[in-house]
């Protein structure tokens, strides 16, 4: 039986050598390109071992000429759903509506940052712990999938 440290690993570890293998390995953590895409400064918050969901940010880059889209994101090793969102404020009230897809136009820069566009990760897993890392398999309409270590920094004091 292995731990969940092992298993984590050897998640971790396939999801890597499957990336390799379709020539879209992360250049280095919470970076990765896919067609001409650039994804840059994937992260997201450290939670409490009661926590359930949370949010990775990066930030997308279209080199192309071509407009693309992020239309899905997935990190299965922790968390058992994964959407697009936006963050809203209408009449006071705060949502995170879910998104179909995030619009990356040519020759822009796009943050999914706090305030703004999310990956949500919900029904986690795990505690999301400061320093350590997991893989997030984002796709693109235009460009493909791509597979990117996102980061845990320290803890949010939002949630």
């Amino acid at each position: 039986m292995l731990s969940r440290l092992q298993f984590r690993f050897a998640a971790c570890t396939a999801a890597f050598l499957v990336a390799v293998a379709i020539g879209a390995a992360p250049a280095k953590a919470g970076n990765a390109k896919v067609g001409r895409i650039e994804i840059e400064n994937a992260w997201t918050h450290a939670t409490s071992w009661d926590s359930f969901r949370d949010a990775a940010f990066l930030t997308l880059v279209n080199h192309g000429d071509r407009n693309d889209a992020l239309i899905k994101a997935a990190a299965p090793t922790v968390a058992k759903r994964t959407r697009l969102a936006r963050f809203v404020v209408h009449d006071g009230t705060m949502s995170l509506p879910t998104l179909a897809d995030i619009p990356i136009p040519a020759h822009k820069t796009i943050g999914i940052a706090p305030g703004g566009y999310h990956v949500m990760l919900e029904g986690l897993k795990t505690q999301l712990k400061k320093g350590s890392h997991f893989p997030l398999t984002l796709t693109f309409r235009h460009a493909g999938t791509v597979t990117v270590s996102v980061e845990v920094a320290g803890p949010s004091f939002v949630h």
